[in-house]
């Protein structure tokens, strides 16, 4: 769960804004969804009773700080044409959110923008997943 929450602040930021790593620090409202996204997954982790051993916003900011120039997997895929991890990341996120009566807005939103972005890539239906 420590990986997928910076992974939840980071690569779909990046892919949808076509951004290395560390730009999204440089840009408030991108370092503020990604912070966001990153405590969201924390507290769906919390929720299935999983602590993470960190604090997700500053290990998130801190990857993105560490990893700075490097263009994450997601936006990599992107930029191949390729399928990306959104609904192993921020999707499911989502999803388990709403099974567990947390709320991820930030998440389910980026899932669905990647999702736009990409012409619905793995879509599901939205009446079994709300995300």
């Amino acid at each position: 769960w420590g990986k997928l929450a910076v992974s939840a602040g980071i690569n779909a930021l990046t892919a949808l804004l076509g951004i290395p790593n560390g730009e999204l620090l440089a840009r408030p409202d991108a370092s503020e969804l990604m912070l966001a996204a990153a405590r969201e997954t924390e507290s769906v982790a919390a929720a299935l009773g999983i602590e993470l051993l960190f604090d997700a916003g500053e290990r998130v900011w801190a990857v993105a700080e560490l990893t700075a120039g490097n263009h994450s997997s997601m936006l990599q895929d992107v930029r191949r044409g390729a399928p990306t991890e959104i609904e192993a990341i921020n999707c499911a996120i989502a999803r388990e959110a709403a099974r567990q009566g947390v709320p991820a807005p930030v998440n389910e939103l980026l899932c669905k923008l990647v999702r736009a972005a990409r012409g619905g890539e793995n879509n599901h239906d939205n009446s079994q997943h709300p995300a």
